[in-house]
């Protein structure tokens, strides 16, 4: 009688599997349009699109941005190297650079708190940095090469440290940083981005003393800046972090393509993309249906030419 009730089991149990079985379908209905191939630097590249999967990605084609890279991990041998634009304004004209201070670690613990900032050894590169000699002037920091400060297997952070003029006097500096980039530069001539604006660098702020406005952060891909407003006088010190995400510049480096959707949002009817340089791009749209780790896609490309 035992017997009989297994063997009656395993067809429903079957059953049961093939009730569970993950249906996903292909996306077959996105579509991208183009009007022409042939484009000069700066001009805005649309594309038209049609469909709605659940997540759509863009490769540009430049380099770590291409299709064919995705899953090309590269091993050690990269050159860490960083840039940003600085803005300083008001206050004291005596301490025109003396409240900033750029800093870098690679035994960060990740934990933005005191006690994370505190437990890590940072190295102070401001000397390799090119500031603003004046107030109100956007100044580019120059390329800054790291790669002095690479440990291996270890990932690299950055930090922008604000401390205030204690006792102050006079209105304190107000610092503006833009611009930011991280990237790795490989061996084989392909530069990998591993952060090419504000919001990708994964600015976090830690408050060490003071209770007034700390660092900005950026929230949305259209975020310019990260900004340490001026104390006034009389205030009390302050000492203020804003922390990028980990830089891994060792392993995992592959090229990774532009979140366009994502399944909690409709396809947006178009897409611009501007070309900083002149050369011939193979363009990647990838449209995805994912249900419990099933994944389906479909895969569009363009191949287009930039003019100088």
């Amino acid at each position: 009688m035992k017997l009989l009730s297994t063997v009656l089991a395993v067809p429903a149990l079957l059953g049961m599997l093939s009730c569970n079985k993950v249906n996903v379908e292909s996306p077959d209905d996105f579509n991208v349009a183009l009007q022409g191939t042939t484009f000069s630097v700066n001009d805005s590249v649309r594309f038209t699109l049609q469909g709605n999967p659940d997540n759509i990605l863009f490769y540009s084609g430049e380099k770590g941005f291409e299709y064919e890279k995705r899953n090309v991990f590269t091993a050690d041998g990269g050159i860490p190297q960083m840039q940003f634009i600085g803005n300083v304004n008001f206050g004291d004209l005596s301490i025109a650079n003396r409240n900033l201070s750029v800093l870098v670690s690679t035994d960060f613990n990740g934990n933005y708190n005191a006690a994370g900032v505190q437990s890590a050894t940072w190295t102070d590169i401001t000397s390799r940095a090119i500031l603003p000699a004046a107030v109100n002037t956007n100044t580019a920091s120059g390329i800054i090469n790291l790669s002095d400060l690479k440990v291996d297997q270890k990932p690299i952070y950055v930090a922008f440290r604000y401390v205030s003029q204690s006792p102050a006097t006079l209105k304190q500096r107000q610092w503006t940083i833009s611009g930011f980039q991280f990237n790795t530069q490989f061996p084989d001539g392909r530069t990998f981005a591993n952060a090419n604006s504000m919001y990708t660098g994964g600015f976090g702020t830690v408050d060490l003393a003071g209770a007034a406005d700390t660092w900005t952060r950026p929230t949305s891909v259209t975020s310019t800046n990260i900004q340490k407003k001026g104390l006034d006088p009389g205030v009390e010190a302050d000492d203020d972090w804003s922390i990028t995400k980990a830089f891994d510049i060792s392993k995992a480096n592959r090229s990774t393509g532009e979140v366009l959707k994502h399944i909690s949002y409709l396809t947006p009817p178009a897409y611009a993309y501007k070309y900083a340089a002149p050369g011939t791009y193979k363009v990647v749209f990838v449209a995805q249906n994912s249900i419990k780790g099933t994944t389906k896609e479909v895969v569009r490309e363009f191949n287009i030419t930039v003019t100088p």
